[in-house]
């Protein structure tokens, strides 16, 4: 199209009933030169790279082409919760992507379907991930930093982003089934995905090497990485898993955030999480540029009130996987091999995790009655023997039960 050709007033371009309305109400009539020798191509479909001085009308520019094209998108599938995000504006900065925002949404008053969602640093990521659960997000406005986080930690994000599927389930079995029940969860995935990768998220570093430990003398492919661990061994880990297919990570919270290990194909938490940010921490390293992903939490009744903090999730209850009497006697048998007293750290590790949640440690009597089918789950018959010290610590003087040293 010739230059001398394009319209200079926006009533003069093929824009919406609805556009054009917005456009007169926010007090726009004549295009500016930026916005003459632009907008009729980006209505075409074509694309544009332009330079030209701030406060010349660059963002009207493109968010009107771009809120056309979501105007004209088909309905969206009944069975999706919320609309995909279907444009992404990025901004150097918090400041401008805030400018964006608010021209956007002066463009969409007559668009009422249609929302923008604003995601910057230096605000809390869980008013954010509310926002867009509750309110239409098919135009986010972004700075680059902000948006990895959430592409790498909010769940179903990547989903309405690129259409990857992160699949959430949960699990609710007794603590002295669900050894078992997590080597039926690995073998049946490792089973089904060749190149497997799994991250699998423990209370505490000390249940974390247990479990370690279990699976190794399962035959599984196992790795362990947990604070207690000098920074030249997590180092080396991190880069082998990084680099490995074929691998199970067993870890604390070390590798929950800011650490990118690409094609997980799994994330299992055993044990309730602090609260519904870690969570989604954990979850965000499945699911990744572009990946399909799964994540499983398996929790015993006793954590089962978690669930209520994430109901707004899309997540669903796992089948339970089949476990025979073979298979709990080779779990029960890889038990006895682990160490006696990585079993007594164990114990002593979750009691002490246990006694500070607010909804399970308050009643010190059914903690200890817990922790005891814990030790009991680890195949021991007596629990551990605690130090006084460390009783007297957590509050569990004289509470029935314990064993102290």
């Amino acid at each position: 199209m010739d230059v001398l050709s394009f319209p200079d007033r926006f009533d003069e371009c093929p824009l919406s009933p609805l556009s054009l309305k917005g456009v007169k109400a926010a007090g726009y009539e004549w295009m500016t030169a930026v916005q003459e020798a632009t907008l009729p191509i980006i209505l075409q479909g074509k694309d544009v790279l332009a330079k030209a001085k701030t406060g010349t009308g660059k963002t009207v520019a493109f968010f009107l082409p771009a809120i056309e094209v979501v105007s004209k998108l088909p309905p969206v599938d009944r069975n999706l919760k919320r609309p995909p995000i279907s444009v992404v504006v990025v901004c150097p900065t918090r400041e401008l992507a805030d400018q964006a925002a608010a021209e956007a949404n002066k463009l969409l008053k007559f668009h009422p379907s249609i929302g923008v969602q604003l995601v910057i640093g230096g605000t809390r990521m869980a008013l954010e991930q509310k926002r867009m659960h509750t309110n239409p997000c098919q135009i986010l406005v972004a700075t680059p930093g902000r948006l990895r986080d959430h592409m790498e930690n909010t769940p179903g994000f990547a989903t309405r982003l690129l259409g990857v599927k992160v699949k959430q389930m949960h699990l609710i079995a007794p603590l002295d089934k669900q050894f078992s029940i997590l080597y039926g969860l690995l073998t049946d995935h490792i089973s089904e995905n060749v190149d497997y990768k799994v991250i699998m998220f423990c209370t505490t570093a000390k249940v974390t090497s247990l479990v370690a430990e279990l699976l190794s003398e399962l035959k599984l492919n196992a790795r362990e990485i947990h604070s207690r661990k000098p920074q030249s061994y997590r180092t080396r880990i991190s880069k082998e898993f990084k680099e490995s297919k074929g691998l199970v990570l067993v870890s604390s919270d070390v590798s929950a955030r800011g650490v990118d290990y690409p094609n997980v194909t799994l994330v299992v938490q055993l044990g309730v999480p602090t609260d519904r940010e870690q969570y989604i921490h954990r979850l965000g390293r499945t699911g990744r540029r572009g990946n399909e992903g799964a994540g499983v939490l398996l929790l015993a009744p006793l954590e089962e009130y978690f669930l209520r903090s994430i109901k707004d999730l899309p997540i669903t209850e796992a089948t339970q996987p089949l476990i025979d009497l073979e298979t709990k006697k080779k779990v029960d048998k890889a038990l006895a091999h682990v160490e006696v007293k990585d079993k007594e750290s164990a114990y002593q590790a979750w009691l002490g995790y246990f006694n500070s949640n607010k909804f399970i440690g308050r009643d010190k009597y059914q903690l200890v009655s817990h922790a005891n089918e814990f030790s009991r789950s680890m195949g021991l018959n007596n629990p551990p023997a605690v130090p006084k010290l460390a009783l007297r610590k957590m509050g569990l003087n004289n509470i029935p039960g314990l064993r102290s040293k």
